[in-house]
């Protein structure tokens, strides 16, 4: 084994959904997928994380571990704040003002649609307070936040962040170079003028003089005479930089929308960046839990306790997008991902043991058995395996940023690795010898998949599909009819039987392509089924399979893949791959290390075998993407048959087009939506379905 192969042992509890059993549950992250955007500390355990879609976490260990707690509400969290022990309050879009009050576990909503938008909320001490929003919203409560009244703020742009300095001294910053400051306590405010035309996202102070703005682009002002004066600082990152804090008067770290931390020691007249495998990609905000511990969340939770030069993970520990995964029984699976990491469960995915981390990104995770297996990913790295991951072997790189991008393992010797350029790399004897094999024509090989040490398929660029039937030594050319498309995965349950899926080049739609004679014909099924790429895709039994992709699309097919069913998976961002160990018991993995089981098939409901297909329940998705522009997918699930209408309104009411009006049958459905000639701003979408009628905003950004 090389030596910069460094193996961990870093066990990281993951916390399962609350949901039904029924389904698609989460495992990993605690967040549900949904992104964080503030987090408050009461001291160094007791804490509150909120973010999109109403989402409210809490910690009572310092951010280890994190519960998903009830939430009154779908809108968008931006901002949370502990009042005293046992008081706490959130904001967010449409003004709302939710507050957890003394002798009460939960949240309520306190206000709503009276103000803009809410975007960040702090509190001096248990009745001294002041939030900022949308339009130089600024908001002021002397009692604890049981009543709000609205303050002069002399902008009219939107306030992004406040910061309380002491008792009389705040300063809020915002869009267009906002910067205002009070010196009597948030009564009156006047505006500080800024070196530069850029939008601010925080700002925070170690004392009444020194203190630090970051926004769009980069941009950092920071000022040793209490806002008096702001100096540029170099220019370090062209990302957005989302959010500061001080650790003491000098010692102060930013968070960026990247992969990316930096650090100033200077109270930030100068920087230097820190990058870390734990960091997820994109942080929104910090909390100082003491001198050198701080907790970040964003698209995921993290931690510090070296002042920011290194962060682990929390809630969960996984953060890095995964994919591939696989599992050889209900029990053992493993899953790799971006900066070399693998992760690996004996649980059935309740707890995930960390086993490797640093390198390039691992792309695809293969196994004979609990025991044996094989890793492939960038720089055409190929680790292997004899003891379940507790040690990895690299048995092959050449360094030259090239990528093999699926391996297939039919047994603890024989495995064929597929890759960039049309390589195909394969062994005999479990990895100690590898041999190049050619492929014709030689476009990027992205799926590979052997039904047994002979027979197997290979899949790619331009519609390619290669077939052989002697481990590979001759691989032949198979017409997709689909030369303008993307094929992604290849899954065969038998040398007759198989399936390939990925996109159209050319268009928004997947692909789904099957073969009854071993590849000698491919026809496509119901291309527009799917109106994103597809990334993997798996036979489980003769008729039953499920294939997963971008917007976190899961379908299922129970009739060998003639028709397909989508399946609910919460998400909104990518799936990358999937592993059924039957066809009740699989596991899914995609972006910022999102991990989803299913202990029934991925069905919402539990009934008879030819039911399986179809919704319990009415569901009415949230659109994605969104904020858009143009087009969005509007996505949903009706259990009965009924005449359905779907509409899109404005804030006003007024109906501006109807997206479906007819008769349909108890199913699954989605649509297009395109907002032509449409000015930017806020829109409504209702569904009615028989005597369900529901509601849901969306918003177009130009």
């Amino acid at each position: 084994m090389k030596k910069y192969l460094c193996l961990l042992s870093i066990n990281l509890l993951l916390i399962t959904s609350n949901s039904s059993p029924q389904g698609w549950n989460f495992q990993n992250p605690v967040s549900e997928g949904k992104v964080l955007t503030s987090c408050s500390f009461l001291n160094e355990n007791d804490g509150f994380a909120v973010g999109l879609e109403g989402t409210i976490l809490q910690t009572t260990d310092g951010g280890s571990h994190w519960e998903k707690l009830g939430s009154p509400t779908t809108y968008n969290l931006s901002g949370v704040c502990f009042i005293d022990a046992t008081n706490a309050i959130a904001v967010g879009e449409y003004g709302i003002i939710l507050k957890k009050s003394f002798g009460s576990n939960d949240w309520i909503v306190q206000s709503i649609s009276q103000y803009p938008k809410l975007n960040d909320v702090e509190f001096l001490n248990s009745d001294f307070g002041i939030m900022v929003g949308d339009g130089g919203t600024l908001l002021r409560s002397t009692d604890g936040g049981n009543s709000w009244t609205t303050q002069t703020s002399n902008t009219p742009y939107n306030l992004n962040s406040i910061n309380i300095i002491d008792v009389n001294t705040l300063i809020a910053v915002g869009d267009n170079a906002a910067i205002i400051k009070s010196t009597d306590a948030g009564l009156t405010w006047f505006t500080q003028t800024s070196p530069i035309n850029q939008q601010f996202f925080d700002v925070s102070f170690a004392n009444t003089n020194i203190g630090v703005i970051t926004g769009f682009n980069g941009t950092i002002l920071y000022t040793s005479d209490g806002g008096n004066n702001w100096n540029i600082s170099a220019q370090l990152t062209f990302n957005e930089i989302n959010n500061v804090k001080f650790f003491n008067l000098t010692k102060c770290v930013a968070v960026c929308s990247s992969f990316l931390i930096i650090l100033s020691s200077d109270g930030g007249q100068t920087w230097e960046s820190v990058q870390n495998y734990f960091y997820p990609d994109g942080g929104n905000d910090i909390s100082i839990l003491n001198d050198t511990t701080a907790v970040s969340v964003g698209y995921g939770i993290t931690k510090t306790s070296d002042q920011g030069i290194t962060w682990l993970a929390q809630s969960g520990g996984i953060i890095n997008t995964l994919y591939g995964v696989c599992f050889n029984d209900i029990n053992h699976g493993t899953a790799v991902g971006a900066q070399g990491t693998i992760y690996r469960t004996n649980d059935s995915g309740n707890s995930w043991s960390q086993q490797l981390i640093g390198g390039q990104d691992l792309l695809s995770v293969g196994f004979a058995d609990v025991n044996n297996g094989f890793v492939t990913g960038y720089d055409a790295r190929i680790l292997h395996t004899t003891d379940g991951g507790q040690n990895w072997e690299l048995q092959f790189e050449n360094g030259f940023y090239l990528w093999f991008n699926d391996i297939s393992v039919t047994d603890i010797n024989n495995a064929t690795a597929v890759g960039q350029g049309g390589r195909i790399l394969r062994t005999t004897d479990a990895g100690t010898n590898w041999t190049l094999q050619s492929s014709d024509p030689g476009y990027n090989l992205y799926a590979v998949d052997f039904i047994d040490n002979n027979i197997g398929f290979a899949v790619g660029d331009y519609g390619t599909i290669l077939h052989t039937t002697n481990g590979g030594n001759n691989w032949e050319l198979q017409n997709s009819n689909y030369p303008n498309s993307y094929l992604f995965a290849v899954s065969f349950i038998d040398e007759n039987n198989g399936v390939a899926v990925g996109g159209d080049q050319f268009s928004i739609y997947s692909l789904f392509l099957k073969t009854t004679d071993g590849g000698q014909n491919w026809i496509s099924i119901n291309q527009t089924i799917a109106e994103n790429y597809l990334y993997d895709v798996q036979f489980i039994t003769p008729n039953v399979l499920t294939a997963v992709g971008s917007y976190a699309d899961i379908y299922r097919s129970t009739n060998a893949g003639l028709t397909w069913v989508m399946q609910d998976s919460g998400r909104t961002s990518s799936l990358s791959s999937v592993s059924f160990v039957d066809e009740m018991n699989g596991t899914a993995v995609g972006d910022n290390g999102a991990i989803l089981h299913t202990t029934n098939g991925g069905v919402t409901f539990i009934g008879n075998e030819e039911n399986h297909s179809l919704p319990q329940n009415f569901v009415l998705n949230q659109n994605y993407p969104n904020p858009f522009n143009p087009s969005t997918k509007i996505s949903w699930q009706s259990p009965v048959s009924s005449w359905q209408t779907l509409k899109i309104f404005d804030v006003l009411g007024n109906e501006i087009a109807t997206l479906v009006n007819e008769y349909k049958p108890a199913g699954f459905y989605n649509v297009e939506f395109t907002m032509n000639n449409l000015s930017s701003g806020i829109y409504f979408y209702q569904l009615k379905a028989g005597d369900f009628i529901q509601t849901k905003k969306m918003i177009l950004m130009k």
